[in-house]
């Protein structure tokens, strides 16, 4: 990794990368034009949304305004500047007809909407966590009453659809209507007392899922530091997406960049080495993403087993977020870093297969045979990738509680 970022940091030139080219082949900014680092595209304002309005553009060193006359024999505008790159007029559908015409409306209008509801997103990560503090709270000190009471209301609930579904049948006047009321109605009571014949087959087992619950709720409140453990993984996870999304877009500039289809917008073309770059950073993402997250698994799974087993009919027990991260750190990060990338290995093949279902979908004729093959085939790779999520994440918590010298 170490190796990686001295070659993106050295080798690449994102700043050339985004540099517009003008009319004359050239890039704002450098050679010829550098002390002209603006794209000025005089027939944006008067032309219907095709890439001709790329045909005559200048580099400047300052954008331009309507009291400066014709530009290339253009009607003039007043334009600032944009992205530190290009003189755009304030008109908004004029930017937009701009980045129509590059192609990057829809991420221009996710950006948009990100900026726009990004208090509506606060809030309402803030209520997600403010209701799962109160839901804790509840089933905590009510765990048992709040489960019965939700399944006797299911139970009711589904009793009461039945039986409005047979009144509409006795009220019904089409013979028609009155075959599909009385279907439903029987469907609903006939679901409801396999629902009620569940619950008295499965009673022991929901009991011990409720002293489940009820334990995992004292132990949050007992430890309540761990609520910040998937605060923290979240943003560790963050800044590195941050800094390998910076390395990504270094890496991607390293090559000879050439002009993209006579637009201002350039194009790289790679050697051997920047696409090895390139597929070790995309492999070392999810990698180090299932990694945080093994982490972060037995942190909790060791954190709530010193909690569990100091426990006793007198006292609450405890636990040590600190001491369950350095047994991580120290003891097991070998067992973390083999599961993370059994699953990062899942996660590409999986991806390969759809990527070649994918063409073989477009490439050939429509063939019942082949798509259910190809079905059959993404189904089994997906239930063998929860299996090893599945597997892997009890390997993590086995790990703690079967190594007795930590």
């Amino acid at each position: 990794m170490v190796y990686v970022t001295c070659v993106a940091f050295t080798k690449g030139e994102p700043v050339r990368l985004l540099a517009p080219y003008a009319s004359d082949n050239q890039q704002c900014g450098f050679d010829s034009h550098k002390s002209e680092d603006y794209l000025f595209i005089p027939r944006l304002m008067d032309m219907s949304l095709n890439v001709k309005i790329f045909e005559k553009t200048s580099c400047v060193s300052e954008c331009p305004s309507s009291d400066k006359g014709n530009f290339h024999n253009s009607p003039p505008y007043n334009s600032e500047p944009f992205f530190g790159r290009y003189c755009l007029p304030n008109a908004k559908d004029a930017i937009k007809k701009f980045f129509d015409a590059a192609g990057a409306d829809k991420v221009g209008q996710y950006l948009s909407d990100l900026y726009s509801a990004w208090k509506v997103l606060l809030l309402a990560i803030l209520f997600g966590f403010v209701f799962s503090l109160v839901y804790m709270v509840l089933v905590r000190c009510c765990a048992k009453v709040l489960v019965w009471v939700t399944l006797l209301a299911f139970i009711v609930l589904l009793a009461v659809m039945g039986y409005l579904f047979f009144k509409e049948y006795r009220d019904a006047v089409d013979e028609g209507d009155e075959l599909n009321y009385l279907v439903l109605a029987i469907l609903f009571w006939s679901f409801d007392g396999l629902f009620l014949l569940m619950i008295f087959c499965c009673y022991d087992d929901i009991q011990t899922a409720l002293a489940v619950i009820t334990a995992a709720a004292r132990f949050v409140f007992s430890n309540f530091f761990i609520l910040l453990v998937p605060i923290i993984a979240i943003i560790v996870t963050c800044a590195y997406i941050a800094y390998w999304i910076a390395t990504i877009v270094f890496i991607y500039s390293i090559g000879d960049k050439t002009q993209y289809n006579n637009t201002p917008f350039s194009s790289v073309e790679w050697d051997s080495t920047t696409n090895n770059l390139w597929y070790y950073q995309l492999v070392a993402l999810v990698w180090i993403i299932a990694f945080f997250i093994s982490v972060l698994q037995f942190v909790i799974a060791a954190t709530a087993a010193q909690w569990y087993f100091s426990s006793n009919s007198d006292q609450s027990g405890s636990g040590s977020l600190c001491k369950s991260l350095y047994w991580a750190v120290r003891y097991h990060l070998g067992s973390l870093g083999f599961g993370s990338l059994i699953l990062t290995i899942v996660v590409f093949v999986r991806f390969i297969f759809e990527y070649m279902k994918k063409k073989v979908e477009k490439g050939g004729p429509s063939n019942k045979f082949t798509k259910c093959l190809l079905s059959c085939a993404s189904c089994c790779l997906k239930c063998i990738g929860e299996c090893i999520l599945f597997l892997t994440k009890n390997a993590y918590i086995q790990v703690k509680y079967f190594v007795t010298d930590r």
